[in-house]
């Protein structure tokens, strides 16, 4: 037993004797599966290994395992736990030596450095000696190496120059052996310039201790012995770093070196360019590097860690991270040299690791841990999974390609349209779109139904164009935008002038379109004005005639109704004009014609109220004698007579307007009340109606007079315009309210940018100098407010007259709304000079019609003109 051994033992006896407790309760279970490293107290552990399931008086089998059943298969004091993963020499056929060669073409050279060689062996030989780690070369010269000779662990350095084995000046021989069959062993050794405290052996004296550089060497993480080198150590880093060989020298003449080879298993080979000291060897040598919180030393200058947990195979992997990985050789020297002196066996890879478990495939992962094919570097568990076919994962419920970026993204398949309609998928291995039969043909709907960037592109059909009376027109059409757009179509084949029909004999889209014509109203001497009416809808309204007009105070007695009024009497109430025996008193209409009269009879068809009432009809009571668009008995009425309001009772009790005086176009259900005329033009009696003489307000003025509002007294042409008082006072229009200010806007004429109409604001959307509220083009700028159809309604879709100037108003027929009719009706003045038939084409004024002018229309194409102004 070593000096450190006994020293060990006695104090561990002394302090079993203070506390009078057993002595493997002072030891320690690295691994907490409840046996103890040093379990029969020896003060060496592995050296009473447990066997056969044994776990009582005997030390742990695998220290640094959780394995409490000490489950020892082939007996040889290494537990199962901890012998699948190791490098096993010694199981090298008969006639051949195996070690690892490391690449170490960038490992860190040791020259002058401190550093630490740390490995776990065992025995396989009785007298065991060869290398562990080397870095020694002999044909380079110098180097380094963790060796073991006649079982006891060494290290030793050589300098370039001493290239001889029999001269070794600077090692370390271990204190303690290595003995066959007991198990493993942990052996490291440190290269350290720090001075240190070490209990003194046959080389490491206080004078050793205090030299730096020194070397030290470490047995199962307990000091062993030191040693001294000289100061200014310039190693030389081997052309090889080997593993269970001790050089690159393999033989002597003619039979081989078996003291390079090692006759063990080697596992955790660990090399740091830094000096480990005795507690941070302790605290991790038991453990796998980066497994367990515990040990938790900085590794930032580990540099070479070899596990030996692939298993079989022919490579050793570095799992520093540094990448110096190993090739695992075989060396048969069984065949003689030839005559270049090259062994005919040569080298070669294949040599199996002790165990039966590896990573083959070099991927990180055995198959004892989930590797479901360990031949390929693409397949272990927790690999993406790519469309290969393959289960890269080794979990068969994800599935096939599901890491790839390119999944269920959007896809256009093998169809004939341009349309990404499906999604990539992974099948059998390949990627695949599923868009592979619907193909999307252009439809004429204003959309990219193709997908190939161009809408409704190449479309052409027959089409039936035009409307009123020319709808049904045929020809060839093109899709424009989602409309078909005729080409050969003409849309006004067939047109004939507008009649008042209620239809579009025109064809231009409008009923009864710009239709008007004179009329006949009035009695006595209003009898024969005229005024003008207006087709709508079939029938002529909007009468403008003024039965009135010419009607002066009634003259008694001269046979004439000068104030066109039947109900101012001519003569005397008892006096028969006529002579047919009624007065105007007694129900005469018409004094002055003896054929008329209460007691006449109606002749149907002439025109005349012979009888004095209007209820008998003149003519058939379904004609509209006066041209107003009403008649005395509406359609579906086949009986009765008109009642009050206007209303006529049918034979099934339902009412229907009727015109109450069929003989004047100005009276009729839709006419308007005029107040004040004596007649009941609305053919409404609830609708109030006084004389137009009448003073109503009493100002001493009518309407007939020249009131402007008989409902206000202060209010006549007697009176005297009062300034800014928001009134007409004088009824005269001429006469401002406020002479600087004549729109009461608060804005001076001179400055006002509309000073006709009120616009306190001044607001001028189009920056044209023209405000707003007088403004007819409102968002177009146009100072000159050219509107060549200003007398016209420009819009008759909408309430009120709209008025838009030429430059926004590219509705040109007036209908509402700017479309192909429009164009229609401006090409053929394409290219002309501005004249009377086309000014409202030349939308900018400039004296042509021409592409400027279709630009602009095209700007308002599918839109309302304007906006503008509203009467």
């Amino acid at each position: 037993m070593s000096r450190r051994a006994l020293l060990s033992f006695l104090v561990i006896s002394f302090l079993t004797l203070l506390f009078a407790m057993p002595m493997h309760a002072q030891t320690l279970d690295t691994d907490g599966d409840g046996i103890f490293n040093d379990g029969d107290g020896s003060g060496i552990i592995g050296d009473n290994a447990c066997t056969g399931g044994v776990t009582v008086n005997c030390d742990d089998n695998c220290v640094g395992v959780y394995n409490p059943n000490q489950t020892d298969t082939d007996s040889d004091g290494s537990g199962d736990a901890c012998e699948d993963n190791a490098f096993d020499l010694t199981q090298a056929p008969e006639g051949t030596i195996g070690y690892a060669v490391v690449n170490n073409a960038t490992l860190p050279d040791i020259s002058g450095s401190e550093f630490t060689v740390e490995a776990w062996v065992k025995s396989g030989s009785t007298d065991l000696t060869g290398g562990i780690f080397s870095r020694m070369s002999y044909l380079s010269g110098g180097g380094v190496s963790l060796a073991v000779k006649g079982n006891v662990p060494r290290m030793e350095i050589r300098k370039a120059t001493e290239q001889s084995t029999s001269t070794v000046p600077y090692k370390v021989i271990a204190e303690d052996a290595i003995t066959a069959g007991t198990g493993w062993y942990h052996v490291a050794g440190v290269l350290t310039n720090e001075a240190h405290n070490h209990p003194f052996t046959t080389s490491c004296t206080p004078a050793a201790m205090r030299q730096t550089p020194h070397m030290d060497i470490y047995m199962g993480g307990e000091f062993s012995n030191c040693a001294t080198i000289a100061s200014g150590y310039t190693g030389n880093a081997g052309s090889l770093l080997l593993i269970g060989r001790l050089t690159e020298s393999m033989d002597s003449y003619y039979e081989p070196n078996t003291s390079n080879r090692f006759e063990g298993v080697i596992d955790e080979v660990r090399f740091w360019t830094v000096a480990r000291s005795q507690s941070e060897l302790q605290q991790c040598m038991n453990q796998e590097l980066g497994s367990s919180a515990e040990c938790a030393i900085d590794q930032t200058k580990l540099k070479g860690y070899w596990r030996f947990d692939e298993g079989t195979g022919g490579y050793v992997t570095d799992s520093s991270g540094h990448g110096y990985q190993g090739v695992l050789y075989l060396y048969d020297y069984t065949y003689p040299r030839d005559m270049t002196g090259q062994w005919n066996g040569g080298w070669g890879i294949g040599y199996q690791f002790g165990g039966v478990d590896i990573d083959a495939d070099g991927d990180g992962y055995k198959s004892s841990e989930g590797d479901c094919d360990d031949s390929d570097a693409t397949v272990y568990p927790g690999a993406l999974e790519q469309c290969d076919g393959k289960d890269n994962d080794c979990n068969a419920v994800t599935g096939d390609g599901t890491s790839e970026a390119w999944l269920n993204s959007a896809c256009d398949g093998a169809d004939a349209d341009q349309c990404a309609d499906g999604v990539y998928v992974c099948t059998s291995g390949v990627q695949s779109c599923t868009d592979n039969t619907q193909s999307h043909t252009e439809s004429c709907n204003g959309i990219d139904d193709d997908c190939d960037g161009t809408v409704d592109e190449g479309l052409l059909q027959t089409i039936v164009c035009g409307l009123g009376q020319c709808a049904g027109n045929i020809g060839l059409g093109e899709c424009q935008n989602g409309d078909w757009i005729p080409i050969t179509c003409e849309p006004f084949a067939g047109a004939t002038v507008e009649v008042c029909d209620n239809a579009d004999n025109d064809c231009d889209g409008d009923i009864d379109d710009g239709l008007s014509n004179t009329t006949i109203c009035g009695v006595g001497e209003c009898a024969d004005n005229a005024g003008a009416i207006t087709c709508i809808a079939g029938a002529w309204v909007n009468n403008t005639c003024d039965p009135y007009a010419g009607a002066v105070t009634e003259v008694p007695a001269n046979a004439l109704d000068d104030d066109c009024n039947v109900m101012t009497l001519d003569t005397p109430v008892n006096v028969d004009g006529d002579g047919d025996g009624y007065s105007e008193m007694q129900g005469d209409c018409n004094d002055t014609n003896p054929f008329v009269s209460p007691a006449a009879a109606e002749v149907f068809g002439n025109g005349i109220d012979d009888d004095c009432n209007l209820l008998t009809y003149d003519s058939a009571p379904d004609t509209d004698d006066d041209g107003d668009g009403y008649v005395e008995e509406p359609e579906g009425v086949t009986s009765g007579a008109p009642e009050v309001g206007g209303l006529v009772q049918g034979d099934n009790g339902g009412s229907s307007l009727a015109d109450c005086d069929d003989t004047n176009a100005a009276v009729s259900p839709g006419a308007v009340e005029i107040m004040l005329n004596g007649i009941d033009d609305d053919c409404n009696p609830a609708t109030l109606d006084s004389l137009p003489g009448t003073d109503d307000d009493g100002d001493g003025y009518s309407e007939n007079d020249g009131d402007c509002d008989d409902m206000n007294a202060a209010v006549s042409p007697g009176s005297v315009e009062v300034p800014n008082n928001g009134l007409d006072d004088d009824c005269n229009e001429a006469t401002y309210d406020n002479p600087e200010d004549i729109d009461n806007d608060g804005v001076l004429n001179g400055t006002d940018n509309c000073p006709a109409a009120a616009n306190s604001a001044q607001k001028d959307s189009d920056q044209d100098g023209v405000g707003d509220s007088c403004d007819n083009c409102l968002n177009t700028a146009n100072a000159d407010q050219r509107d060549t159809n200003s007398d016209e309604d420009d819009n008759t879709s909408v309430a009120g007259i709209q008025h838009y100037g030429n430059i926004c108003d590219g509705d040109f027929d007036n209908n509402g709304i700017v479309e192909i009719k429009d164009f229609i009706l401006w090409r053929p003045f394409a290219g002309q000079q501005t004249t009377a038939a086309n000014e409202d084409m030349d939308m900018n004024g400039n004296g042509a019609v021409w592409t400027d002018d279709f630009t602009l229309w095209r700007g308002t194409y599918g839109k309302v003109p304007g906006p503008g102004l509203t009467e």
